[in-house]
């Protein structure tokens, strides 16, 4: 077992990695890592089963999940919830923005460019204009 999820009382308290020594409220346990699965579900300790989410994140959104306990298994399922107005304008203005922030890390700095033009001018060639038309390429405006 990767993930577990250890219920005491009916919740869930803990999830994540099986720990070599669990102490939480009335359990005590060692030597979990070397436990059978069958003896690790009667102490609580079971495994979970993840449900993958299928939405579409242009309009919905995840929104945290649910556990359901079952006799062997946790099963958790992902809650999904429409997107508002604003998270879809948010999404809408990051998106048509984002391709300037991918060509602010890709320019060298100014004075270089400044450079090349220089360099281009006295030498007739065109590498600044062939840079900049590269970094537009790559990330062009939507």
């Amino acid at each position: 077992m990767s993930k577990i999820a250890i219920v005491e009382d009916g919740k869930v308290t803990y999830r994540g990695k099986l720990p070599t020594n669990f102490r939480n409220s009335n359990m005590n346990c060692t030597g979990l890592d070397k436990a059978t699965p069958e003896s690790l579900i009667k102490k609580g300790i079971l495994p979970i089963e993840i449900v993958p989410p299928v939405y579409d994140s242009t309009t919905h959104k995840i929104d945290g999940f649910t556990d359901t306990i079952e006799e062997t298994k946790v099963i958790q399922t992902w809650s999904i919830r429409p997107k508002t107005q604003v998270e879809i304008d948010t999404d809408i203005t990051i998106k048509a923005t984002e391709y300037q922030t991918q060509r602010e890390v890709m320019h060298i700095p100014i004075s270089d460019q400044l450079d090349m033009m220089y360099w281009d001018e006295i030498n007739n060639t065109n590498i600044w204009k062939d840079y900049v038309t590269d970094i537009k390429t790559k990330f062009p405006k939507p």
